[in-house]
């Protein structure tokens, strides 16, 4: 995975590809859920790099059918399908990429279903997809399942519904947000920067608000993307931080969920490792918000406009401050 994300960032920025591959190999996530862990991701993340290499080299078909084999590892590559398909339609045009979408599909059928005989075939995913949605943890749908269910009576089955639908609502409608902004930057784009943020941005979403049943080596979804742009906040600040933060809520968990008469009911538990989680990231971007509000205000004082005025008037503007000078002390300077 590290030598694809240098390839690909030093395919269109030599200079900033040494910081990409700091970027995936110094992450301590990466580490934790791949050297020790042995997660499956550690699979799944090559496949998304290879088709991301391949839509970069513009060879669509190719790209569609990798995308389309990682997600038999793990189906939560379809995250990146959106983006992905977006970009083609703006890039080659909407019928070259409906043509290639369309073989893609009818050439990965037959590889899917010899994939799936030996499980049952595809009448698995039904009920792959149900065992999944009857787990809720470490997300705030957790949280609103315990609230509905243990505190305010409802049946299992409807609070799981109210929780899991709500979450998957959300990151609906907040990935609409750069999806919009891929839609309208990609034709024009020089580079293959705008497809990395859309994907990074519709990882991050379903992450926040999409996924119900949260682990710490998840965030590795996020981070091969952002590592492509080792420059922006989600490389330098944001992930660091929240992977901080989900590693402190799962030793959170195990040791409250250990103290012998001390551990706390199901939804303080749950409330707790949310809470755990997201509040090095909420700080950070905070941080981050006050920093990017302050730069903009100095970007609007009287010394900057001064310096953003043509050759001319800074000029004109030297003049007359030598000429205050000399009124004030007298004479002409000093």
């Amino acid at each position: 995975a590290g030598a694809l994300i240098y390839g690909i960032v030093r395919r269109i920025s030599p200079a900033h590809a040494p910081a990409a591959l700091l970027a995936w190999l110094w992450s301590p996530l990466q580490l934790i859920a791949t050297a020790l862990g042995a997660h499956n991701d550690s699979l799944l993340l090559p496949l998304l790099l290879v088709a991301l290499s391949l839509a970069q080299r513009q060879r669509w078909l190719p790209a569609l059918l990798v995308l389309a084999l990682a997600t038999h590892v793990k189906l939560t590559a379809l995250l990146l399908a959106p983006p992905l398909l977006i970009w083609m339609a703006r890039r080659a045009g909407l019928w070259r990429a409906s043509a290639a979408a369309l073989l893609a599909l009818a050439m990965s059928a037959p590889l899917s279903w010899l994939l799936y005989a030996p499980l049952g075939g595809w009448e698995t995913l039904p009920r792959m997809l149900h065992e999944r949605g009857l787990y809720l943890a470490g997300s705030p749908a957790n949280v609103l399942y315990r609230w509905l269910y243990d505190r305010q009576g409802w049946g299992a089955p409807q609070a799981r519904t109210a929780a899991t639908g709500g979450a998957t609502l959300l990151f609906g409608l907040a990935a609409l947000a750069p999806l919009g902004r891929l839609w309208r930057s990609a034709e024009h784009a020089p580079g293959d920067e705008p497809l990395w943020r859309a994907a990074l941005g519709v990882t991050l979403a379903y992450l926040l608000l999409g996924c119900f049943w949260f682990q710490h080596w998840y965030l590795l979804w996020a981070l091969a993307p952002a590592a492509l742009l080792p420059h922006g906040a989600a490389a330098r600040t944001l992930l660091p931080w929240y992977g901080f933060g989900a590693l402190s809520a799962n030793v959170a968990e195990n040791m409250l969920g250990a103290l012998p008469g001390l551990a706390p009911g199901r939804l303080e538990l749950a409330a707790v490792v949310v809470a755990i989680t997201f509040m090095p990231l909420a700080c950070a971007a905070a941080v981050l918000a006050v920093r990017w509000r302050h730069a903009v205000r100095s970007t609007h004082t009287p010394e900057a406009a001064r310096l953003a005025a043509p050759r001319g008037r800074r000029r004109r503007h030297r003049r007359i401050a030598r000429r205050r000078r000399s009124r004030v002390w007298g004479g002409s300077g000093w």
